[in-house]
């Protein structure tokens, strides 16, 4: 009966800390190609294990709990030496949340050994830092789009994390991450057009439908779009972040009788030009 009770009480806490966080779904691939005679696919097994159990259990931000975020991790293994039954491991890591957040992330040096649980604390460790700050980039991202600079505490939090690691005995690396967060946190014309292209999207999807309200929040997305350009020129989060919502502007752009800004666009993210020709041809026959 011991037993029995102890199992019960184990699902019932596992059940609240998927309720209580932030990531939902999470996708971690370890890719070991790099490797020479180091491949250990039980190492890697437990590696993955760990990561992902990780992620889904841990509360990041109790002031968000209801967020659903779907992240995926592609680990290139490229280096990994072992000491006393410990791996030193280097990795690049491509983070995405499969839609308008992509991070390439360099040179993550971090020690496991198998078998290792992760545990989240204040205290910097390589690993479960790395993942924080991942976590807290991919948050902030979104409630970027819930509420004006939504994300401000979180982006503070990943930049905090990535000062500790580049002071810390595995610098490697986090000098760099902290310039990424920096540059995501500080492009305030993004975060912005963020906010009212979802503002724009939630009023074009409602059955009572406004036209001024949504005339004005499709036409502020377009003037800090323009911004960037102005600022930054060809910015590569922007570039992302309008590939993967193409269609849904052209569509926004059409209904605002915005042509014009649909032709600007075509010319500025001209990877996409297709789809934004193709709305534009529709729209004038």
């Amino acid at each position: 009966m011991k037993h029995k009770f102890i199992y019960i009480i184990s699902i019932f806490f596992f059940i609240i800390n998927l309720l209580t966080a932030q990531f939902s779904d999470v996708s971690i691939t370890i890719d070991t190609r790099q490797l020479r005679g180091h491949e250990n696919p039980l190492l890697f097994n437990t590696l993955k294990e760990s990561m992902t159990n990780y992620l889904i259990m841990t509360e990041f931000a109790q002031d968000a709990l209801d967020l659903d975020l779907f992240l995926s991790l592609h680990f290139t293994i490229s280096s990994i030496s072992e000491n006393t039954g410990v791996r030193q491991i280097t990795s690049q890591v491509f983070a995405s949340n499969d839609y308008d957040q992509k991070y390439f992330l360099k040179n993550i040096d971090f020690q496991y050994s198998q078998g290792q649980s992760i545990y989240f604390n204040q205290t910097f460790e390589p690993l479960a830092s790395f993942l924080d700050f991942t976590a807290y980039l991919f948050i902030a991202g979104e409630l970027d789009t819930y509420d004006p600079l939504g994300g401000n505490i979180y982006y503070l939090k990943a930049e905090g994390i990535a000062v500790q690691g580049k002071s810390s005995k595995a610098a490697t690396g986090w000098g760099d991450r902290l310039k990424k967060c920096q540059n995501i946190q500080d492009n305030l014309s993004l975060r912005n057009a963020k906010l009212h292209f979802y503002s724009a999207y939630d009023l074009i999807s409602t059955n009572e439908f406004n036209q001024d309200e949504f005339k004005k929040e499709i036409d502020s997305f377009y003037n800090h779009i323009r911004d960037i350009e102005y600022s930054l020129g060809l910015e590569k989060n922007t570039l992302i972040f309008l590939k993967s919502h193409a269609e849904e502007i052209s569509v926004m752009f059409i209904k605002a009788d915005m042509s014009s800004a649909l032709i600007w666009l075509s010319r500025y993210d001209d990877e996409n030009i297709d789809i934004y020709n193709k709305y534009l041809i529709n729209s004038n026959q």
